[in-house]
C-alpha cells in the first residue's frame, strides 16, 4: 500500500453511546479523504484504509463476512458490510413516532428544527419525505402567525413556502426584538440623563442656599451685615429692655 499521508485520519469509535449518529460522521470523513488526498490510489488500497480507520474491531467483525476475493477489494461492500454491522434493521414505527413527536422547541431557531426534520424523515420510509417536512413544519412551528399563513394558503401550499414564511417570520421577529433592544436603551440613557441634570439642580440649589446663608444683611438681632450665626448681639443684653441676643436698635 502506497503511503499516502493525510490531513486528519478519521477513526470510528466504537465505545459511542449511539453508533447509529456515529457511523454517517466518520463515513463522511472516509468519503472526503477517498475523492482527495486518496483520490490517485486504487480501490483495493481504499479498502485497506478503511479497514485500518475502522479500527481494532473490524478484525472480529471482517472475519464473519466470508467475502470473495474481489468482494475483499470493493470499498463499496466492505462499506456496507460495516453499515449493516452498525446499522440495526430500521424500524419504521419508532422512527415515524420521533419524526412526528419533533417540535420546534422554545428558543430554538428555525434551521436547527428543519435540519432535524431532514434527518429524521430519512429513516422513515415516507413515499414524500417533503410534504412530510412541510406538515412537520405547520404542527411543529413555536410561531402562530407561520401555522396561519401555512393553513392559509391551504392546498397551494409548498415545503418550499413553509420554510420561507418560518424564516421570514423569525427574521421579522429578531429585526423587532433588535428594534426594541435599541429603543429602550435609548430610554434609558435620557432617563439617565434627566436623573443627572435633576441631581445638578438640586446640587446648585442647595449650593444657593448654603452661599445665601454665608451671608446675613441687616440682621434682626444687631441691624449689622455679618456671616452666617456670627451676630455681634449674642450673649448681648438689650439696653432698653434688658432681653438677651439683642442691641436696642433691633428691640421688638
Amino acid at each position: 500500500m502506497n503511503t499516502i499521508s493525510s490531513p486528519i485520519s478519521p477513526r470510528f469509535n466504537w465505545e459511542a453511546p449511539d453508533l447509529v449518529e456515529e457511523w454517517p460522521t466518520f463515513i463522511q470523513h472516509v468519503g472526503f479523504l477517498i475523492k482527495g488526498p486518496l483520490s490517485s490510489i486504487n480501490e483495493e488500497e481504499h479498502c485497506n484504509y478503511l479497514m485500518i480507520w475502522i479500527g481494532d474491531k473490524r478484525r472480529d467483525i471482517h472475519s464473519t463476512w466470508n467475502l470473495s476475493e474481489d468482494d475483499s477489494k470493493n470499498f463499496s461492500v466492505i462499506k456496507e458490510k460495516f453499515e449493516n454491522h452498525v446499522k440495526p434493521k430500521s424500524n419504521r414505527v419508532y422512527s415515524r413516532y420521533k419524526f412526528l413527536s419533533r417540535t420546534q422547541r422554545e428558543g430554538e431557531i428555525f434551521e436547527k428544527f428543519l435540519t432535524d426534520l431532514r434527518l429524521l424523515v430519512k429513516e422513515c420510509g415516507y413515499k414524500d419525505p417533503d410534504d412530510m417536512i412541510r406538515d412537520a413544519i405547520v404542527f411543529g412551528t413555536k410561531y402562530h402567525k407561520v401555522r396561519e399563513k401555512c393553513i392559509n394558503e391551504g392546498s397551494d401550499l409548498t415545503l418550499e413556502k413553509a420554510i420561507n414564511f418560518a424564516r421570514t417570520s423569525e427574521l421579522s421577529k429578531q429585526q423587532v426584538q433588535s428594534m426594541e433592544d435599541k429603543s429602550v436603551h435609548g430610554i434609558s440613557v435620557k432617563a439617565n440623563r434627566g436623573q443627572t441634570q435633576y441631581r445638578k439642580q438640586i446640587f446648585h440649589a442647595k449650593n444657593e442656599s448654603e452661599s445665601t446663608k454665608q451671608k446675613v444683611k441687616d440682621c434682626r438681632n444687631c441691624g449689622k451685615t455679618h456671616d452666617y450665626k456670627q451676630c455681634h448681639a449674642y450673649g448681648e443684653t438689650c439696653r432698653k429692655y434688658g432681653k438677651l441676643n439683642h442691641f436696642a436698635v433691633k428691640c421688638r
